[in-house]
């Protein structure tokens, strides 16, 4: 696949976001508007990132929540996902003139309930869950994703569980918090091993978002004064005013056991039948103007100072301290842009299985560097970006 890159459209903690067109390709149609992720590497990474990410979005492919990933590929100081194009996120309707309606909000619950319970089934855990990873789609008038919202940015994904034997990883600790602080759970800021549980009590933060349109803790700085906060506050208290399941689902996902299921049935039918004269299906509705609005910015009694939680990430810093050399043919100077955070890989330990043959049975190669109209923004001039032949591993070859 070649790519010619029209425009940035995000840039986030360790990667940015284009929107790029299709200019060739062996399967998609030419002139195809998709989103291109890129995120800066080193030619020493065992485990790049949207590698992980890639592989992680075919192995959920086939649900209507999960958006289709069309490429990959990788040179010596950057890596390239190329997925289908979405629109904003679900937390975008807050701001709107339209605003959110308490029917539409119980339609994204319980897609969201839907799509984590399809990502557990292949024994997956998300790991950051908050409203800015939940996207409508691009052309909202599409038949085939009218009323959807999609999920994405699954950097942070990992088993839970081993996928062929179903033993559950060991209950453990883990060095500091995964994920995003505003919508972490208490079981991960007390640095807990994150299971399905997690990403229960991080939905859960994500709808008392979306309900209230703020959360008390949400521009806390240190992650001490957050957990002090979450825990002051119960499920019941925070979602005073609202109809009581609210606060009972945020209870529920807080006192969930390591090891538990969530029941994602029983919830998305509470959700369901405290609205009454709920459709018979959850689709978004953006034309919805009748029942009462949510999301209008519930006053607390706290002040600290803003604080971006967007980066707190966990990933293993990589700066080509290996002597493979995956590359031969290419520029080993690196002059590092300002511009661009340091490096990062997957830990080992967070690998879905064999990633490198995951990524080269089912998906497209970037065979060169997306054509820019402005490439001085992100490479020094002076270097030459040389790209990783698509090749079988070198592990499978008999």
């Amino acid at each position: 696949m070649l790519l010619h890159v029209e425009h940035v459209l995000a840039v986030g903690g360790y990667s940015r976001v284009y929107v790029a067109t299709i200019t060739s390709s062996t399967v998609h149609a030419v002139r195809t508007t998709v989103a291109l992720k890129k995120s800066h590497i080193t030619k020493h990474v065992r485990n790049p990132t949207l590698r992980h990410e890639t592989c992680v979005f075919l192995l959920l492919a086939g649900h209507p929540n999960i958006p289709k990933v069309y490429a990959w590929g990788r040179s010596q100081y950057y890596e390239y996902m190329a997925l289908e194009l979405l629109g904003k996120p679900v937390n975008s309707v807050l701001t709107r003139p339209e605003r959110l309606t308490m029917r539409n909000l119980v339609a994204l619950v319980c897609q969201m309930l839907d799509v984590i319970k399809h990502v557990h089934s292949h024994h997956i855990i998300h790991g950051d869950i908050k409203p800015s990873n939940f996207l409508f789609p691009h052309n909202m008038h599409v038949r085939h994703s009218r009323g959807l919202i999609y999920l994405i940015d699954f950097g942070l994904a990992k088993y839970y569980r081993n996928p062929t034997t179903l033993v559950l990883n060991t209950e453990g600790t883990i060095s500091f918090l995964r994920g995003t602080q505003e919508y972490a759970s208490i079981n991960v800021h007390l640095h807990h091993t994150p299971t399905r549980r997690d990403d229960i009590e991080s939905l859960a933060y994500t709808m008392v978002k979306l309900l209230r349109g703020t959360l008390p803790w949400y521009n806390t700085r240190l992650g001490s004064d957050c957990l002090r906060i979450k825990r002051a506050w119960s499920g019941h208290r925070l979602c005073s005013g609202f109809p009581s399941v609210f606060g009972d689902f945020v209870e529920y996902a807080r006192g969930l056991g390591f090891s538990e299921q969530p029941d994602y049935t029983t919830w998305q039918e509470r959700f369901r039948t405290s609205v009454p004269g709920f459709p018979n299906n959850d689709l978004y509705d953006h034309n919805d103007g009748d029942g009462p609005l949510v999301g209008l910015g519930v006053p607390v009694d706290l002040a600290y100072t803003p604080y971006d939680t967007s980066s707190d990430l966990e990933f293993e810093l990589s700066y080509g301290a290996e002597n493979s050399d995956p590359i031969p043919d290419s520029d080993d100077l690196w002059y590092s842009p300002s511009s661009w955070p340091a490096p990062t890989q997957v830990k080992d330990a967070d690998q879905l299985g064999d990633e490198d043959r995951c990524v080269f049975d089912a998906t497209e190669w970037i065979e060169a560097p997306p054509e820019m109209d402005n490439p001085g923004e992100d490479l020094d001039l002076r270097l030459t970006e040389v790209m990783v032949p698509r090749i079988l591993p070198a592990m499978e070859v008999q």
